[in-house]
């Protein structure tokens, strides 16, 4: 059996959703896919950089940012964040504990774009723990919702969702932009 299939540009706005909580703006999202398009940038590169964004760094999910945060706190905000990893759907310590070990060997960068990936593409019917399996499938459809909104908020709106200079500027200003 294989799991779904994602494209570059799933696996951007499941990038997108990780770090900024949000849908892409319809300016960053052409850049982005320029760049895979012109071989100029790479999933894992367009991970990085989102990663060192100053909001990233500092503001989501706690108001201290990912920098602040222990791999341990890092892997489990990541589920948070991409597959509603919260509550009854929270992963159990040994899948953090695994990405943490991951993160000894690779970036935050690579983390987030690994672990959307495989978000998106894993074959759920393979778990054998019908619990588990059943929990995976409900994080798998909830990143595949987020994407699907995401696409129809970016196709609908287009311009309106960019972020204003203003924020691109300070990027303190962005949680109380209308893009945000």
């Amino acid at each position: 059996m294989a799991g779904p299939t994602a494209t570059t540009s799933d696996i951007l706005f499941g990038l997108y959703d990780a770090y900024f909580l949000r849908a892409p703006d319809l300016k960053g999202y052409t850049f982005w896919q320029q760049g895979i398009a012109d071989g100029t940038a790479t999933v894992s590169q367009m991970s990085q950089s989102f990663y060192m964004q100053q909001y990233a760094q500092n503001s989501p999910p706690n108001g201290l940012g990912y920098a602040a945060m222990s791999d341990d706190a890092f892997v489990k905000a990541i589920y948070a964040n991409v597959l509603s990893g919260s509550g009854s759907d929270a992963p159990a310590q040994a899948e953090v504990n695994y990405w943490v070990n991951f993160l000894k060997t690779n970036t935050r960068g690579d983390f987030v774009s690994t672990f959307i990936t495989a978000g998106l593409t894993y074959d759920t019917a393979t778990i054998t723990d019908p619990a588990a399996q059943l929990a995976a499938q409900h994080r798998q459809d909830a990143l595949w919702n987020k994407i699907e909104v995401g696409k129809d908020w970016l196709t609908t709106l287009g311009a309106s969702t960019n972020v204003s200079v203003a924020a691109e500027a300070d990027q303190s200003l962005l949680p109380f932009d209308p893009a945000f």
